[in-house]
């Protein structure tokens, strides 16, 4: 495969970035295969450096393909880039309108053994339209005591869909899914427990 026919223009600035989005978004494809299509499209332009985030610049015909106005606003997050030495770095991809936005490192230190390192198994979705999926999911009261910056989507091994609403303690948490069933996810040993209660009494229970 030949990365770089992706790019109707290349950069001198980020070489190894663009191959590593490509292998990103091919890892992506089972949920977000539109992602890749674009970029084997070549809707890339070319990328901007703005500190630690890059925003693409679009081809305009293929962006004019690809762009869906009814096309949610969100980000994919706690995508895992490894090194050799076993180091990770967190990359996030900003998708608006069926379109790849904008992407970032939390720490770029890209080298070409890292390209191919890539986990997307732990991976979180954080709609940034979602007072409507929240607001079906819980009442006032229960909004009242979520953050909804924590209000995120998760899907989990063996499990499914499920949304974050509030950390418990060390990377355990409190959720919920699509019929309002409430569980608590611990990450050693791994387990997901149904909760019984509602979402105030459970939080009571726990202190929160």
């Amino acid at each position: 495969m030949n990365i770089f026919r992706f790019w109707k223009k290349k950069s001198k600035d980020v070489p190894y970035e663009k191959e590593l989005l490509v292998n990103v978004c091919h890892k992506l494809y089972d949920r977000f295969p539109f992602l890749y299509e674009q970029l084997e499209a070549g809707i890339v332009h070319n990328i901007k450096i703005d500190d630690d985030k890059r925003k693409i610049q679009f081809d305009i015909d293929v962006l004019s393909k690809y762009e869906n106005k009814k096309g949610r606003y969100f980000a994919i997050e706690n995508i895992e880039i490894y090194d050799s030495q076993g180091n990770v770095t967190l990359m996030y991809i900003h998708v608006g309108y069926g379109i790849i936005i904008s992407y970032g490192f939390d720490n770029p230190i890209f080298n070409n053994e890292c390209i191919s390192n890539v986990n997307v198994q732990n991976i979180r979705i954080v709609y940034f339209d979602d007072d409507e999926q929240i607001n079906k999911l819980l009442t006032k009261q229960e909004l009242a005591r979520i953050n909804p910056t924590d209000f995120y989507e998760l899907e989990l091994e063996g499990f499914g869909i499920i949304y974050h609403l509030i950390d418990v303690s060390d990377g355990d948490f409190i959720g919920i899914d699509k019929n309002k069933n409430i569980y608590l996810v611990t990450h050693d040993p791994y387990e997901i427990r149904k909760l019984n209660g509602s979402l105030i009494e459970i939080l009571e229970d726990y202190q929160i």
